[in-house]
């Protein structure tokens, strides 16, 4: 019996992995940016800036993915109840249509005289004791 060997899904042309990453030729990628250096006060300055800045966009973030999440679910309990109500009616409307199509619901119930003659004798019942 020959065994194939089956490819890898780790190893295609669009997967990276991390022997590859440390193997990668980085004379492409683009050289190193060397600022000055600057004071250190200075650059914590900058850091608490930044981050700041980035406290307040994820805030907002996630403001909006409440009042996202609070719209959707508002949504969908007003959808999933219009959907009941349009099955409720569909229900009802084939229920109706029945009855207004002869009265097939009616004949089931009261049997072929209706309502009226529910209490008559009809064909196979049983007639009494002859004796």
């Amino acid at each position: 019996m020959v065994t194939v060997p089956r490819p890898d899904k780790r190893t295609g042309p669009e997967v990276t992995t991390p022997q590859a990453r440390r193997n990668a030729d980085t004379s492409t990628s683009p050289p190193n940016v060397q600022r000055d250096p600057v004071p250190l006060a200075d650059a914590i300055a900058e850091l608490i800036e930044l981050s700041d800045e980035r406290d307040l966009w994820i805030r907002w973030l996630l403001d909006a993915q409440r009042q996202a999440y609070a719209a959707g679910h508002a949504d969908g309990f007003t959808e999933g109840w219009q959907e009941c109500e349009w099955d409720r009616q569909l229900a009802w409307h084939e229920l109706a249509s029945e009855v207004a199509r002869g009265g097939e619901v009616e004949h089931k119930r009261w049997g072929p005289g209706g309502r009226a003659r529910f209490g008559e004798p009809r064909p196979g019942d049983y007639g009494g004791s002859a004796a």
